[in-house]
């Protein structure tokens, strides 16, 4: 019974003490798909994560914008979260053509880590994915 408790205890000493935390689950973000809206009132926006085969974290923002302005993809880094935008360099255009695009951003295993929120924040709604 003796040798029994110590196997026990062994194995659970090994666990814990080979438990890297930048591996634990609850310190990434999940893959997760989430959208709002409609394409046919281009209102539709979408917010996927994905995690790269070397742990790196993909994150696509689907949304509509002017094709004339010149869209592309803002983030800012604020405390904890990360906030995306699409943008563009908006002044007098002669036409506006609305186009869906899909921007991506890489996250590193090293900002993910003090990271606990990504937002992507368009015209209609803002879509949230946390830890």
């Amino acid at each position: 019974m003796k040798k029994l408790k110590y196997l026990l205890f062994l194995v659970i000493f090994i666990n814990v003490a080979c438990t890297n935390p930048t591996e634990n689950p609850a310190n990434k973000f999940p893959e997760k798909f989430v959208y709002t809206g409609s394409d046919q009132d281009t209102s539709y926006t979408s917010l996927k994560t994905v995690r790269n085969n070397n742990g790196t974290l993909r994150i696509e923002a689907t949304g509509w914008g002017i094709s004339e302005c010149g869209l592309y993809l803002s983030a800012r880094k604020e405390e904890n979260i990360l906030s995306l935008y699409i943008l563009g360099f908006c002044g007098t255009v002669p036409s506006y053509m609305w186009v869906k695009t899909t921007f991506p951003h890489q996250l590193t295993i090293e900002e993910e880590s003090y990271l606990t929120e990504i937002r992507f924040i368009d015209r209609f709604d803002t879509l949230v994915v946390r830890k």
